[in-house]
């Protein structure tokens, strides 16, 4: 993991703070942020550390709120795309909207990151018409994949546009 600086600091004090107190839920949310904070510094391998070391608490505490958003997120940053199958069907079963949109968001990636414009635009379409039920829990910030595919939608169909006579 790189040094850490700034609003990631914050939450590697709150990490520390928590396990000292021995409250292990509130560590986990605060190791699930940093997580998704380093993954959009591009950190992946501190994130994953992280996240790991959630799936590994979750399991041992028999669950908890974060767990399924914790999978997503280790699939997504794994690009796996059968973990991420499977995360979004039990997200839908389970009616939670959030990983539903982080799910279709890193499913989209995997779509444009495999020349799949027409998949990655459909599944961010989902993605963002959901988004809003959950504004209060996620915003586009949040939505690192979103943003990733976005992208490489952008930049594919530009090299479309252009190789046209």
């Amino acid at each position: 993991m790189r040094p850490i600086h700034g609003p990631a600091a914050t939450y590697a004090r709150a990490i520390e703070e928590a396990r000292a107190n021995g409250d292990g839920r509130l560590a986990a949310t605060a190791r699930l942020n940093l997580a998704r904070l380093l993954r959009n510094a591009d950190d992946t391998e501190g994130a994953i550390a992280l996240l790991e070391e959630n799936d590994r608490w979750y399991a041992a505490a028999g669950g908890g709120d974060f767990a399924l958003l914790t999978h997503g997120i280790v699939a997504a940053t794994n690009d796996d795309l059968a973990a991420l199958e499977a995360v979004l069907q039990e997200a839908r079963g389970s009616g939670n909207v959030e990983v539903q949109v982080q799910t279709l968001d890193a499913l989209a990636r995997l779509a444009a990151s495999r020349g799949d414009l027409g998949q990655a635009r459909t599944l961010l379409a989902e993605a963002d018409t959901l988004a809003p039920l959950v504004a209060h829990l996620l915003d586009e910030a949040d939505r690192y994949d979103a943003d990733q595919a976005r992208r490489s939608v952008t930049a594919a169909s530009g090299r479309e546009s252009s190789s046209r006579p």
